[in-house]
This record gives C-alpha cells, sequence and structure tokens, in this order.
C-alpha cells in the first residue's frame, strides 16, 4: 500500500498534466476551499480550478449497459489565492451579474432633447461554492 506523500515510488503528478487531480481537505467556509497541492506540485497564484464531487454510482451505457465513469457534480470554479509548499486556497469565482436597466427620456427616441439615463450600477455578487465537502476533486482548468 502507497501513501499519498510517498513521492519516491510514485510521484504525484504535476498541474499541467492530464493525470493532475487535487482534494478538497478542508472547507473554510462557503467560498474558501483548502485542496491537497501547493507550489511543489506547481500551483500557482490565480490558477483556475473546478471543484466537483462524484457521484457514488458509475454511469451505465444503454446500449450495452456496462459502467462508463462516476458522474461528476460540479460545485463551481475557484481561483488560488494562496499557495503553499503542500497545499492552496482556491476562492469561489463564480458571479451573478445583476441585470441593469437604463431608462431613456421618450423624447430621444423622437431627436428631441437631451439623452437621459437613468439605471443602477450594482456590483456583481460572488456566488459561493454549491455544497462543498472534504474528498471533493479539483481539477486545474486553466
Amino acid at each position: 500500500m502507497t501513501k499519498k506523500n510517498d513521492q519516491v515510488n510514485n510521484p504525484e503528478p504535476k498541474a499541467g498534466s492530464e493525470n493532475f487531480l487535487a482534494e478538497v481537505i478542508e472547507v473554510l467556509d462557503k467560498y474558501n476551499l483548502v485542496i491537497d497541492r501547493g507550489s511543489l506540485d506547481r500551483v500557482k497564484r490565480g490558477q483556475i480550478f473546478q471543484i466537483y464531487g462524484l457521484s457514488e454510482e458509475e454511469s451505465k451505457d444503454s446500449e450495452t449497459h456496462g459502467k462508463i465513469e462516476l458522474v461528476k457534480n460540479v460545485k463551481g470554479t475557484g481561483e488560488v489565492i494562496k499557495v503553499q509548499e503542500k497545499t492552496a486556497i482556491v476562492r469561489s469565482t463564480r458571479i451573478n451579474s445583476p441585470l441593469i436597466v437604463e431608462r431613456r427620456s421618450p423624447l430621444v427616441f423622437l431627436g428631441v432633447g437631451p439623452e437621459l439615463k437613468t439605471g443602477k450600477e450594482e456590483e456583481d455578487e460572488i456566488i459561493p461554492f454549491d455544497n462543498p465537502l472534504v474528498g471533493d476533486k479539483a481539477e486545474p482548468i486553466e
């Protein structure tokens, strides 16, 4: 049995390789997660990760009824905001952009009068991860 940190016999895949996969090891709050990869794994500040859980049952091919794979339950995307040697903190980057309605003076459409714009500028709202759990997977997407 090989331990996770036994990098002599089984080195962990590095970020950017197709087999790189991190795991959530701590949920700080609904916006911030700690993953088990850090600077030793070439994780960098600003790097984007997709966070997801895996279904407990594998999908089955409708024709052959053979097992295909576990289904990903995407919980959000996040950006690395802090990197240590073996861990990194990932903050949610999903945003909800509010609809901004512009109202213009009816005289503008007739070509008469000044163009008056009214409306309320609103800031984007950061959406938290969707029920993040210890053990969820984190995969770099950029």
